[in-house]
């Protein structure tokens, strides 16, 4: 009867870009969903000026999407064991259309976002999940770069990018302290700078 309902209007279908697994992940662990939206805006963003810079297939923007989404979701745990508890719950919850892969993929770009590159152990453990190392660092890298543009936590995003010759530009009107604070916490890679 549910079911029923929920879908009346789009023919007893869940719409094509409907994920039951994402959604219930989001709606049990995300009040406020403006900065996960965020992440995921920006993370997409700095997929498509970077990836062929840094050598990304691009069948790996949607997972990047996906763990930037899925983020913030640990926090509703506990706060500063967010990224831990991110973790488990993708290992655990994320199921309906993803692939094994996908799933350790997501889990790992959700572990280690903000905080230092996978472990060398975690990588060797799930090797025959994961893609090669430098995709995992660069995908790494964008995620953390998009969490950390956001440190201010703004209620719309205030600040464009652009790409060019390895280096991230953030044009603004605003000062950015907290996140040019946070970008200098985060390792670079391939070369790539961030300018403000």
């Amino acid at each position: 009867v549910y079911l029923g309902d929920l879908l009346r209007n789009s023919k007893d279908k869940f719409p094509h870009n409907y994920n039951t697994s994402l959604r219930y992940m989001i709606d049990s662990n995300i009040p406020q969903t403006t900065f996960s939206n965020q992440i995921a805006q920006l993370s997409k963003k700095l997929f498509d000026l970077t990836a062929g810079y840094l050598g990304l297939d691009k069948k790996y923007r949607y997972d990047l999407v996906i763990a930037s989404k899925l983020y913030p979701v640990g926090s509703n745990i506990h706060y500063f064991s967010q990224n831990r508890h991110t973790y488990y719950l993708v290992k655990s919850s994320l199921e309906y259309g993803f692939t094994h892969s996908q799933i350790m993929l997501i889990a790992t770009l959700t572990r280690y976002a903000t905080n230092k590159s996978p472990s060398h152990k975690h990588l060797k453990k799930y090797a025959s999940l994961l893609p090669d190392t430098t995709t995992i660092y660069a995908l790494n890298y964008l995620i953390s770069i998009s969490i950390a543009l956001l440190a201010h936590k703004p209620r719309n995003i205030n600040f464009d990018l652009s790409f060019s010759r390895g280096e991230i530009r953030v044009k603004t009107t605003s000062k950015l302290y907290l996140a040019k604070e946070a970008v200098k916490k985060i390792a670079s890679i391939d070369g790539i700078k961030i300018k403000f």
